[in-house]
Formats: C-alpha cells, sequence, structure tokens
C-alpha cells in the first residue's frame, strides 16, 4: 500500500465516517449516501456490520452476495434482519457460470478465494454472475456504492465494472495483493474513470466519484 500513499487523498466536502465492525468496517462519506441508495455488498463471511450499520445510518437499500454455505447460514440467522437487506446466493466475478471456490487454510475461517490466495487443494463449487446481470436480475437500473471484499477478485471485478457504463458513486474495496503496484495501477484506472481516493485504511480503500 505504500505505493497508493503517493496519491493525495483528495477532501471530501461530507465528513468520512468508519462504519462496520473492525474486521469488516470500511470508511464511507456517510452524508453522501441517501435513503433510495442501492449498495452492492459483496462478500459477507460471517460479519455483515457494514451492511447493517449503513442501513441503521441511511436506511439505504443493501443487496449483500456470498456463496458461501456458512455466508448463508449466517446471513439467515441473523436475529433482526432489516427488510432493506437482501441476500442472494451468488458470487460477483467477470463471467456468468460456476467456479471453483477453495477454501482457506484454517478451517474456522470463512473466507473462500476464486484464485486460491492459501493455496489450499479443498474448493467448493459456487456460482458466479458479473455486476451487469446481478443488475438485471435485481431490476437495478443502477449501482450507488459497490463494497467489495472478494479475497483477490476485486481487481476482475473492477477491471469488468470500468469496461461497463455503470458508475458508483462511491467504491469501498479491501485490496488483497501484495504487489503494491498492482494497486497503484487499479487506482490509476479507477482515476482515468473520473474516481478519487478519498480514504485509505491499508489493506481497504474508499473512491468517489466525482460530479456525479
Amino acid at each position: 500500500m505504500r505505493l497508493l500513499r503517493t496519491f493525495h487523498l483528495r477532501p471530501t466536502a461530507h465528513p468520512l465516517v468508519r462504519i462496520g465492525s473492525a474486521y469488516g468496517g470500511y470508511v464511507v462519506p456517510l452524508p453522501l449516501v441517501a435513503p433510495d441508495w442501492i449498495a452492492y455488498s459483496v462478500g459477507i463471511g460471517e460479519d455483515a456490520s457494514f451492511d447493517l450499520d449503513l442501513i441503521r445510518r441511511t436506511r439505504c437499500t443493501v443487496r449483500a452476495f456470498d456463496p458461501t454455505p456458512r455466508a448463508a447460514r449466517y446471513l439467515a440467522a441473523l436475529p433482526e434482519r432489516p427488510p432493506q437487506l437482501t441476500y442472494h446466493a451468488f458470487g460477483i466475478w467477470n463471467r456468468d457460470g460456476e467456479v471453483r471456490f477453495f477454501a482457506p487454510r484454517d478451517p474456522s475461517h470463512v473466507s473462500h478465494s476464486i484464485h486460491n490466495l492459501q493455496g489450499t487443494s479443498t474448493s467448493i463449487a459456487v456460482p458466479m454472475k458479473t455486476l451487469a446481470s446481478a443488475m438485471r436480475e435485481a431490476g437495478d437500473a443502477r449501482i450507488d456504492l459497490l463494497k467489495l471484499d472478494v479475497e483477490g477478485a476485486e481487481y476482475d471485478i473492477l477491471d469488468d465494472l470500468l469496461a461497463t457504463a455503470v458508475r458508483p458513486r462511491i467504491v469501498c474495496a479491501e485490496l488483497h495483493d501484495p504487489w503494491p503496484r498492482r494497486n497503484l495501477a487499479l487506482v490509476r484506472r479507477l482515476r482515468a474513470a473520473g474516481y478519487q481516493l478519498v480514504a485509505l485504511e491499508p489493506p481497504t480503500v474508499t473512491l468517489v466519484r466525482l460530479g456525479g
């Protein structure tokens, strides 16, 4: 993340607020988020604190995507799931179809990876859809906030996003690649698409699209 610090964080007119738990939280220009916003939260695991806090504070709609069975059980067992939170039992990637999701080394952990970040041999088959396909299925004409915690697939998803006309106003992502130059290149592509880096809490970044 050191190279990302070469980008000056752009001041925002909206106060930055960290919402969610220490493990699953992100920094968001919270007053920018309106009740009619649609947020896509990709990768839930067993921590929906960001999603629940976002809904509690703004009353916006949050669509949660995670194909892992443990995530499905966790969300089903939430004692008071607000009506603004909808769960979709597939993942988001750069193509539609079934893929192998590789398990973490520690069986007590929940986060699986398309790119097998932990080099394990255990995997499950899970359904994936592009953001465009997910939007069509949900009947959404736009995404206002996109949150990605997807164990390395964030690069694929954001490259696919930039190839479309969909431009969320806020992008929050956890960047899993240890090579700083890949992260720098990603932020440069997002900047070229009209985004500015407003928060950097390694390994998470928050970008806001200007003029939208």
